[in-house]
């Protein structure tokens, strides 16, 4: 196409090629969060209420689609949604698979499974064993009791929480002065299931819970 202007008895033609397009000046790419994507078993809430409520940090918090519960499928999926979404480790992407172990036998193959599937660089499985409110519970105590199931652990948990409800839509608040008393309790169970012999991912390996891993990423 032509732009003609015109100043005093002189016309001027410029001709400028099809397609152009200005350059946008000052222009840049703003460099977006890290996102930590993350796949929960099914419909618990749990997990969700809690980590939702680290807002307003360097890094977002994204959860996987998808209601499976086994850890395998889990991890498939969040494989799946990491490359749909076009995450990447440059820019520090990372995905989590948190599941609880039940002290189960069968639940202990599945995740050795997911374990397979997962990358010790972008994708991690995070196991609680029995459940998740081991983690919950180490905001208040330590305590290396041999639970048998996750009743138990919820029974024993509502000695200091006494209101505490798996969809309770305030937890994190309830919780959040307490997260380096959380991390030090995770830690220490971690350390006394390893000098009893036993290895992580196991039913063995009890009580433990490593979400103070997802936590310590989103404080980074």
């Amino acid at each position: 196409w032509q732009i003609w202007s015109c100043s005093g008895n002189t016309i001027e033609v410029v001709i400028m090629a099809k397609g152009y397009k200005a350059k946008k000046r000052n222009s840049f790419k703003r460099k977006r969060k890290s996102i930590i994507l993350v796949a929960t078993e099914g419909n618990n809430k749990t997990e969700k209420q809690y980590l939702q409520g680290f807002r307003n940090l360097d890094k977002r918090i994204v959860f996987a689609k998808g209601n499976y519960t086994d850890p395998e499928n889990m991890m498939a999926n969040l494989r799946s949604e990491y490359d749909k979404l076009e995450l990447s480790q440059e820019d520090g992407d990372i995905g989590y698979c948190i599941v609880d172990m039940d002290v189960s036998e069968k639940q202990e193959k599945a995740i050795a499974k997911a374990d397979k599937k997962a990358d010790s660089q972008k994708l991690k499985v995070i196991v609680s064993n029995p459940n998740i409110e081991v983690w919950i519970l180490c905001h208040f105590r330590y305590t290396s009791k041999q639970f048998a199931s996750a009743a138990d652990v919820i029974k024993e948990l509502k000695k200091d929480y006494p209101e505490y409800d798996k969809s309770s839509p305030d937890v994190f608040d309830k919780l959040k002065e307490k997260i380096d008393v959380a991390r030090e309790n995770a830690i220490l169970l971690e350390q006394n299931a390893v000098a009893n012999g036993f290895k992580p991912h196991i039913k063995g390996f009890l009580p433990s819970t490593e979400l103070y891993k997802v936590v310590d990423t989103l404080l980074k």
